[in-house]
């Protein structure tokens, strides 16, 4: 929410880093959260571009930093590491921690994000492009003790990737009101794919309103 949040304060104020920016990227960066850092660093890239930064220049800098600084930092790749390890553990073992939690009630299993991908793309494959239902945990016994934590491809198993690309178009439209770039709207949708990847955002009220948004909102009636 942050990271968005300061996306949108960006399109509102036309990229200007005042103080409420200043404030929403010094929350993001407390966060600790390695999928709030990404997505702060596209928007960070996406304000760099549209103040007329030069794109070779910003890589050749941020690059180098960011591999020291992943590498260095225990809440980035060393984080990344230990929750893709624990996913494929709990993968391998989810017939019994499922009968496990059946038998006792002691809530359910915690897939990160990238466990959360793999067993859905495993249960259901090709018909993530149309998408099962929009209930489809409740009907698929395998996850029915298992909370999925990564939204893009949640948002495909109950939508589709048509479904989600339904959702991109309407966010793009509200976009081209504040960016006209195709670049731009690039980096855009990548922060939202970048965003979800970690947190089921994509079915929250906060996102599916630009399903509608770009009706109502434009430079010209704030």
């Amino acid at each position: 929410y942050i990271v968005m949040g300061l996306l949108l304060h960006f399109l509102l104020n036309r990229f200007k880093m005042d103080k409420h920016a200043w404030i929403l990227v010094i929350s993001g960066i407390t966060t600790l959260s390695t999928t709030a850092y990404l997505g702060l660093l596209c928007v960070f890239l996406l304000y760099y571009r549209v103040r007329g930064g030069k794109l070779l220049p910003f890589l050749v800098i941020a690059v180098p930093i960011l591999a020291v600084v992943a590498t260095q930092l225990p809440f980035l790749l060393d984080k990344i590491e230990k929750t893709y390890s624990g996913d494929m553990h709990d993968i391998s073992s989810l017939d019994e921690l499922a009968g496990w939690y059946d038998k006792t009630g002691e809530g359910e299993i915690h897939l990160n994000r990238f466990g959360s991908a793999i067993i859905l793309w495993n249960l259901f494959r090709w018909k993530l492009i149309w998408g099962i239902s929009n209930g489809y945990q409740g009907v698929t016994p395998v996850l029915h003790n298992v909370n999925i934590s990564n939204g893009d491809v949640d948002f495909f198993a109950k939508f589709g990737v048509v479904g989600f690309a339904y959702l991109m178009h309407k966010y793009i439209l509200l976009l081209k009101s504040f960016i006209h770039k195709n670049e731009y709207m690039i980096y855009c949708v990548l922060i939202i794919i970048v965003l979800a990847f970690g947190e089921p955002m994509l079915i929250f009220n906060f996102t599916m309103a630009f399903l509608f948004l770009y009706h109502y909102v434009s430079p010209e009636t704030l």
